[in-house]
């Protein structure tokens, strides 16, 4: 019951539908003399609003505060210090996150997954490459659809050439922190865990997962900002309003959401 009433009140607090509520109490105080004056200003709040959601400029600090919280996975850094103190020999799980999926068999399969869910996996996938004696963890619970997103993760792995048996599965998470709880049960607190997720998502993910007495190291991917050398890069598009940048304020708001959310339950 929680995980609904947290998706649904998250829904609700989105720009688009907050917005669409907002102008359309507005617009309905125009049929009433009394409230004219109020539902003009609401229709011109509303579309302020929806005009500067829209704009880069505005969602750049917020998404660049997330995605810059941890730096990108390098391979033979990890090796060296891995090697050192726990012997070449010790193994490593590649944990990826699942974002998403469609179980339709007339699509290939690779186009099963959410974009975010297969970039996901392609990094995992490439860490899993690298990296001697690696395990790759597929997570992720059902939801709208009936198969486990940790389940359809595995089958495009093992499409993409990993040995199945050198994945392990956790299909009944249904968000993050869940998946922190049955994957610290799975592994216990003594192996070594590289978590793959979203970079905006990254923040929350490892809070989560070391409040179960994890320690996991950061691999983050699906920029949603653009980047140079480092540092976000803010184009011409980036002042005009598009439906993209809407997207990226979205996922930014969806992240906070998640963090307060995860406070006020108990999970961090």
């Amino acid at each position: 019951m929680g995980y609904f009433l947290k998706k649904l009140l998250s829904s609700f607090m989105m720009p688009v539908p907050a917005l669409c509520i907002l102008l359309l109490a507005g617009y309905f105080m125009l049929f009433s003399k009394r409230r004219v004056r109020r539902g003009r200003r609401l229709l011109g709040l509303g579309l302020a609003l929806l005009l500067l959601s829209g704009l880069g400029a505005l969602n750049l600090p917020l998404l660049t505060l997330l995605e810059n919280s941890y730096p990108p996975f390098h391979a033979p850094e990890f090796q060296a210090e891995w090697g050192a103190l726990f012997g070449p020999n010790a193994p490593a799980y590649v944990v990826v996150l699942g974002a998403g999926h469609i179980s339709d068999p007339t699509i290939p399969i690779t186009s099963r997954i959410s974009t975010p869910g297969m970039m996901r996996l392609a990094e995992g996938i490439a860490i899993y490459h690298k990296l001697p004696y690696a395990k790759l963890l597929t997570s992720g619970g059902a939801g709208a659809d009936p198969n486990p997103d940790g389940k359809v993760m595995a089958e495009v792995a093992i499409e993409l050439g990993v040995p199945p048996e050198d994945i392990l599965l956790e299909t009944r998470a249904k968000d993050t922190a869940a998946q922190a709880k049955a994957i610290a049960q799975m592994l216990g607190h003594e192996p070594t865990l590289i978590l793959v997720t979203s970079a905006a998502h990254m923040p929350r993910s490892m809070a989560l997962f070391r409040k179960q007495g994890l320690n996991p190291i950061a691999a983050p991917t699906h920029y949603l900002l653009q980047y140079t050398n480092g540092k976000p890069t803010a184009h011409i598009d980036t002042f005009f309003p598009s439906g993209k940048e809407l997207d990226h304020l979205e996922a930014a708001i969806h992240e906070f959401i998640g963090i307060a959310w995860s406070r006020l339950h108990g999970d961090l």
